[in-house]
């Protein structure tokens, strides 16, 4: 914004009436003089609420004290003053939630005295919230502002309340399995170091809870807190949270959650929120707490007491009375929590000592790699339907089939796979072979995506009758939240309307633990059929007795990438050269590629060789050399293209070894 040099309008004159204001003190008391002081530029955070006014004061040499009388100018009753300043062009409002560099002008009358003068007010962005007190509204909304339903559902709307505001009202149908289910997003920028006390004024006539935290965008959306929940009142409360940070983090998401938190947030619910405010606070470090080691709870849990254990003191002075407990717990979860209590000791006359610690509550199970409600027999308890509307389309209506299956209706397929999910975390060990089965159907012949961790993806071509599908997998190391996700979205529309029917999801231990070293190909003689290959674009028949899979091709393809049979996760070392040996034939001769390469970076390997097949089984070999070490290398046979109709591939070795130099 262009800078205005400051003006004192009783010296240069402006518009009529400022001009007659000018002439009675040309005629009358020529000694009374305005002092103004306080004019200062001045910087304030983004989303503070700042009046423009403060610290200014202005003097009357004859009546005194006129503060009272400063006018800030404004666009809707000073457009005259303004142009006749010659500002009016680029003139631009204070908004202490828009950041910017705003000119603010003053205007005080007094004694037939007229000054203006002005100084600059910046806003920055910083550790608070651009519209947190929701005063800027937009046609879907709120500015700023980002409603999220990743594994709930939700209506959000502008409602008026009792006090005149206009806020955020939100109309829960489903809490979803998570306190991540719904969520309001925002962002703001945390310094390392900083001490930042949330305080959230809400209300919910049905006695839903809400808690609000960040994350970090950089890495994996990562929680930066645990969620310090509140349990709100149908009258409006203020609830506080505090954090630590911990690093500098630039645009953090800044969430409040409202999904299910508290056993009580099942079922139908109303949150109206007032305003959400971050401020920095100092800590009183005088003050050490004892006893706030990390707890985790079971599903159930009745013996834990938060106060329990827990000291504070000022040297030899015993606080630990005085302890002031922030935030509820859940005695049942359907997905692991980290619940984040603040300990509190109040200071009236300097900083409250501030302390936390985290409490888990997760459902407890058998084993680790156990999927819960597998059956559906509890509807879609312990599972997280995740809608990732990143195109604006996908939509999925959720229901119990009449035979207990889960059944999705696709109303609107979006254009990915993983915009659409179904899905639930499990422990896996390293080096342990585990068998995932699926047993599904659908309304139309179509494919869905069995995803382990992420990354590694099996196909499954669903048929309008049931179908069980079994993969195997084997984790490199520990992994603590693997996810098993079902991706349903995608395919175009020819998906629009489909329903697909999930009756039973499993992850066991394989009875066959054989170990392979990271770069081999599991079962790569096919004696176990098709166990440990994924597939895409067609469906393999099993030979297992004379150890081979075949598949013939309904229809041909543009693109030979359209059908695969390959495996992921494969790792290569730097410099290490591999030989790739394939046996196949093929009822139409025809060339088929395989190739071997880095799915998050080419650069470490990317090799590929194409071979002429032909009706009679043949063994083909090619050798490749990494660039870098990689653990993400997918290798596969791509068998798509034209002329292939109602021709049969067949395939009874594929295996990779190590070349000795």
């Amino acid at each position: 914004m262009k800078r205005s040099k400051k003006i004192v309008l009783s010296v240069l004159g402006a518009s009529m009436a400022l001009i007659t204001s000018i002439a009675l003190v040309a005629c009358g008391d020529k000694k009374a003089k305005l002092t103004w002081t306080g004019l200062e530029d001045v910087s304030i955070v983004l989303g503070d609420r700042y009046d423009v006014t403060t610290g200014i004061t202005v003097t009357d040499s004859k009546l005194g004290d006129v503060t009272d009388q400063i006018v800030v100018l404004n666009e809707d009753e000073h457009e005259e003053i303004l142009t006749d300043l010659g500002v009016w062009e680029d003139f631009e409002e204070f908004n202490y939630n828009i950041p910017g560099s705003y000119t603010v002008y003053y205007m005080v009358t007094s004694s037939n005295v007229t000054e203006i003068k002005d100084r600059e007010v910046s806003v920055v962005k910083a550790h608070n919230l651009a519209n947190g007190d929701f005063s800027i509204t937009n046609k879907e909304g709120f500015t700023n502002w980002k409603l999220d339903q990743p594994g709930g559902q939700a209506t959000l709307e502008k409602f008026t309340d009792s006090e005149g505001n206009v806020n955020p009202k939100f109309t829960i149908g489903d809490s979803g399995n998570a306190w991540y289910s719904l969520q309001y997003i925002n962002n703001c920028n945390l310094k390392e170091g900083e001490t930042y006390k949330i305080t959230v004024r809400a209300l919910s006539e049905t006695g839903k809870s809400v808690a609000f935290g960040f994350e970090d965008v950089d890495h994996g959306y990562a929680m930066l807190k645990g969620v310090t929940v509140h349990k709100l009142t149908d009258s409006y409360q203020v609830y506080e949270s505090y954090y630590t940070a911990d690093s500098n983090y630039v645009n953090a998401k800044a969430v409040l959650y409202f999904g299910r938190m508290l056993s009580s947030d099942r079922g139908e619910h109303s949150v109206v929120i007032d305003y959400i405010n971050i401020e920095k606070v100092e800590k009183c470090n005088e003050v050490t707490f004892t006893g706030l080691d990390r707890v985790s709870l079971g599903n159930g849990w009745s013996d834990f007491d938060a106060k329990a254990g827990v000291t504070a003191k000022r040297g030899d002075t015993d606080l630990t009375a005085s302890i002031e407990v922030l935030g509820e717990l859940s005695k049942t979860v359907l997905e692991g929590t980290n619940y984040e209590l603040n300990y509190i000791v109040r200071n009236e006359n300097g900083p409250d000592a501030i302390a936390s610690r985290t409490v888990n509550v997760k459902p407890e199970k058998a084993h680790g790699y156990e999927l819960m409600n597998g059956d559906f027999s509890e509807e879609y308890d312990y599972w997280t339907k995740d809608v990732n509307q990143t195109d604006g389309k996908g939509q999925v209506n959720w229901d119990i089939a009449e035979d207990g299956a889960a059944k999705m209706t696709i109303v609107e397929p979006s254009s990915a796979g993983w915009h659409i999910m179904l899905r639930q975390d499990v422990s896996l060990d390293g080096k342990t072979n585990y068998l995932i089965s699926v047993t599904a159907k659908a309304s139309i012949n179509r494919s869905v995506v069995l995803e382990i961790n992420g990354k590694t993806q099996f196909t499954m071509d669903l048929t309008t009758e049931y179908k069980t599908f079994e993969f195997a997998y084997t984790p490199e190391s520990k992994i603590g939240g693997c996810r098993v996700s079902l991706l349903m979205g995608g395919g175009g529309s020819n998906n629009k309307g489909s329903i697909i029917y999930v009756k039973n999801m499993a992850v066991d231990l394989d009875p066959d633990q054989t170990q392979y070293e990271s770069w081999q190909l599991v079962n790569s003689n096919f004696v176990n059929g098709m166990k440990s290959w994924g597939f895409e674009g067609t469906t393999f028949t099993e030979d297992k007795a004379n150890g081979a899979v075949s598949t013939t091709f309904a229809e041909d393809t543009g693109a030979n990438w359209n059908i695969q049979l390959r495996q992921d996760d494969r790792t290569v070392q730097a410099g290490q050269k591999y030989r790739v040996t394939i046996r196949m034939k093929s009822t139409v001769a025809r060339k088929i590629k395989v190739e071997a390469f880095s799915m998050g970076d080419k650069s470490k390997l990317d090799a590929s060789h194409e071979f002429d097949v032909t009706g009679d089984f043949a063994t083909f070999t090619f050798e490749y050399t990494a660039n870098k070490d990689a653990n993400d290398v997918r290798i596969g046979i791509l068998l798509g293209g034209s002329g292939i109709k109602d021709s049969t591939f067949t395939i009874s070795q594929f295996e990779v070894t190590k070349v000795a130099e």
